[in-house]
């Protein structure tokens, strides 16, 4: 899991450019849907309304959430994951409300948030940083999804070799079972980029 944070002291509407664009179609400029806290496309005009209301707050946080590549989520879960890290985050914050994009057209699919509210509930330090990257972790449940779809991968594996003598290829499967249930790989990085 990778979280990375940042913020500006500015309205939000540069930054919800940034996390609607897709790479991959920016030719045909086809956008990435913004959804709301409960999963809702933003249309325009609620887009502007957000964006009025991070100017009128005059503070923005990014987070850009990333899961592991080999728990293998959808866009669908990931899109249900932010939503629940973000409620358990940030829920009971009286002004804070936020807007998210998935993105999948990376080879590390990931969610991208635009917070907004009050300076004081959005301000972090690095515990607080630190504090959100293991909540992020838990709401994902990412170390238990990648022991599954470790086994499962590795299930796939020994029974596409049935001609292999069982006895012989067992430490090997153990090996490989024993290596999918390591919970963190080293982190990983990826384009950024800026907006």
């Amino acid at each position: 899991m990778i979280l990375k944070t940042d913020f500006q002291r500015s309205g939000a509407g540069k930054l919800l450019k940034y996390i609607r664009r897709d790479r991959e179609q920016d030719a045909s400029r086809t956008k990435v849907p913004l959804r709301d806290r409960i999963g809702r496309e933003l249309d325009e005009e609620r887009i502007e309304q957000f964006i009025e209301k991070s100017e009128k707050f005059g503070f923005q946080r990014h987070l850009i959430i990333s899961p592991d590549p080999d728990a293998d989520f959808t866009a669908e879960e990931i899109s249900a994951k932010t939503r629940k890290f973000m409620y358990q985050g940030f829920g009971d914050q009286p002004t804070t409300d936020y807007a998210y994009a998935v993105h999948t057209d990376t080879e590390i699919p990931h969610s991208h948030v635009a917070a907004t509210g009050h300076e004081p509930e959005l301000k972090m330090d690095v515990d607080d940083i630190k504090r959100l990257r293991d909540r992020a972790k838990e709401s994902f449940d990412e170390p238990e999804r990648l022991k599954e779809k470790g086994a499962d991968k590795h299930a796939e594996q020994a029974a596409e070799s049935p001609d292999d003598d069982p006895e012989q290829t067992r430490p090997q499967k153990e090996k490989l079972v024993e290596a999918a249930q390591i919970e963190s790989g080293p982190e990983r990085d990826f384009d950024a980029g800026g907006y």
